[in-house]
Order: structure tokens, then sequence, then C-alpha cells
């Protein structure tokens, strides 16, 4: 079996949201290997165990317990290693704040979650868009 052309993070303490991720992945032509992650801590954890393959995407929530996607962001962009894994922040707010913050940080992006399956079909469509360009 051949190694996926790409590899996905999510860290989102949402199963539901992942989930919905995941399906409009899995809609696309592109070969992913989607990691979820519930937690920064665990996020943390999957990037120090396997440092030959980390992860060409790192998709974040900002609303999460203990580590929030501000936190999680900063110290990615901190530490030397993974600091240029491209990282799009998610969030249920469309807040210009919370996007500009994000970008300030290092975020590559800033999107607000989708709130419907045609928004979700278009979702996996930008993802996919962004790997072939920023992935390799």
């Amino acid at each position: 079996m051949t190694e996926p052309r790409y590899r996905v993070a999510m860290v989102d303490d949402d199963i539901e949201d992942m989930f919905a991720t995941r399906k409009g992945l899995e809609q696309g032509a592109l070969d992913i290997d989607f990691t979820e992650l519930s937690s920064a801590e665990s996020l943390f954890a999957h990037l120090r165990q396997n440092p030959l393959t980390l992860p060409h995407l790192i998709l974040l929530d900002v609303n999460m317990p203990r580590m929030n996607g501000f936190e999680v962001l900063g110290k990615l962009k901190k530490t030397p290693e993974w600091r240029k894994i491209p990282t799009i922040v998610m969030s249920n707010s469309g807040h210009e704040a919370d996007r500009t913050k994000c970008l300030n940080l290092g975020a590559a992006g800033f999107v607000t979650k989708f709130a419907s399956m045609d928004a979700l079909t278009e979702w996996g469509t930008t993802l996919e868009s962004f790997l072939q360009k920023n992935g390799k």
C-alpha cells in the first residue's frame, strides 16, 4: 500500500464537525490521510511522535477546552519543526477580530464553519485546492 499523498490533521473537540469535514474530503479526488485529534495535547503528541510524516495541513478549531485555537496556533508558529505547517483556523464565529488575530499569529487562513451540505462540499473542494498549491 502506498502512502497517502496528503496528510491533514484536524483538531476539534466537536466530533460532528470532524465527521462532516472527513465526509467533505472523501467526496474529492485527492488521496488524503485524515487524522482526527480532539485536543491541543493530542495534536502536540501526534506531531512529536510523527516527525517524519508531519501533516501537510492542520485544521484548527478556535473554541476548545484547556488550550484554545489561538494558543495552539501561537505554539505551532513558535516551534521551529512545526512553524511551516500551514494551519487553517475554523470558527463558528465570523468575527473580524478573530480572523485578524489568527492571521497575525501566522494562520494560512480563517474560515467560518459550514452551515449546509453545499457549504461542506465547497469546503472540501477549497481544501483540495489549498493542498495542491501548498501541501508539498
